[in-house]
């Protein structure tokens, strides 16, 4: 995969666009890894199929969060969207905002990139999938429980991989979501 996910002036923001290509790269090699093993189960393999293709899905997803691009635009035009974005539906920018102000603007794109993917990921996945496993497992459906389950591995999976770069690389501390929990194993 090519570049083409970063902003037009992806060279002016060097550490917001390391964040994005680590975050669209791991999500893109799991994605891979999922086609790879898809491509060697024979026609009875039935659910490993079913489970494998939900897996490439959620990473497909992953990488589509992390790569949000608002064709052609710049840094600064991404940035104001997804504050926008993230001040009209949590309160992470006004949690953040005194640690936020003495960064450069490359360093606080490179925090917003990581806070806002991980926030979609939790709104569009993760609090919805706990909510359904809740419930699968209250009205006796087991299919639809591992199902979910399926789902929330693997964006743990991912967004462990991104923690730990983000630990070693990022520009502000980010422990909202710390992906170290199992929530879907104690149903």
């Amino acid at each position: 995969m090519t570049n083409n996910y970063l902003p037009t002036n992806a060279s002016d923001y060097p550490k917001a666009s390391a964040a994005r290509t680590f975050m669209v790269e791991t999500a893109n090699k799991f994605a891979d890894e999922y086609a790879a093993a898809l491509g060697k189960l024979g026609k009875e393999d039935k659910l490993q199929k079913k489970l494998l293709s939900i897996q490439k899905a959620m990473a497909e997803h992953c990488a589509g969060f992390a790569a949000m691009a608002y064709t052609g635009s710049t840094w600064e035009v991404q940035i104001e969207r997804r504050i926008k974005m993230l001040n009209q539906s949590t309160d992470i920018m006004t949690e953040y905002a005194e640690a936020l102000a003495p960064l450069s603007p490359d360093e606080k794109a490179a925090f917003i990139q990581y806070a806002h993917t991980n926030w979609l990921l939790h709104n569009a996945f993760i609090d919805q999938h706990l909510r359904k496993l809740s419930a699968a497992a209250e009205n006796g459906q087991p299919e639809r429980a591992l199902e979910d389950k399926i789902i929330l591995g693997t964006v743990y999976a991912i967004c462990r991989e991104w923690r730990a770069w983000w630990q070693e690389n990022g520009t502000l501390a980010f422990d909202r979501w710390t992906y170290e929990d199992f929530p879907w194993e104690a149903e």
